[in-house]
C-alpha cells in the first residue's frame, strides 16, 4: 500500500492540476539535457583514459585466418567483373531507341 502512496504522489507532482506551470517543465528538461551532458563527459573520460593506459575497449575479436580458395574465389569474381567493364567500354555497342 505504501508503494500505491508513493505513485501517487508521482503522479501528483507530474500532473498540471488547474493551471499550466512552464516553468516546472523547463526545470525539469534542463536537468535531464544536464544529466545527459554529465553522463556523456563521464563516459568518454572513462573510454579516454581506458585507450591512453592502452587497454581494449569492448571485447577483442578474434582473428580468423581465411583459405586461399575463398581468396581465389573472390579474386575471380573481381577479375570477370573487370572484363565485363572492359566489355561495356570497348566491345559492346548500345543504339538509341529514340532515334
Amino acid at each position: 500500500m505504501k508503494s500505491l502512496k508513493i505513485f501517487s504522489q508521482i503522479k501528483r507532482l507530474f500532473s498540471y492540476g488547474d493551471r499550466l506551470r512552464p516553468n516546472r517543465d523547463w526545470f525539469a528538461l534542463l536537468i535531464v539535457g544536464a544529466l545527459l551532458l554529465v553522463g556523456s563527459l563521464v563516459w568518454n573520460a572513462y573510454l579516454f583514459t581506458q585507450l591512453q593506459n592502452g587497454k581494449v575497449i569492448g571485447s577483442s575479436a578474434p582473428v580468423h585466418t581465411a583459405s586461399t580458395t575463398s581468396i581465389t574465389a573472390v579474386q575471380a569474381v573481381f577479375k570477370a567483373r573487370a572484363a565485363e567493364e572492359s566489355n561495356y567500354q570497348h566491345s559492346y555497342s548500345f543504339i538509341d531507341p529514340s532515334l
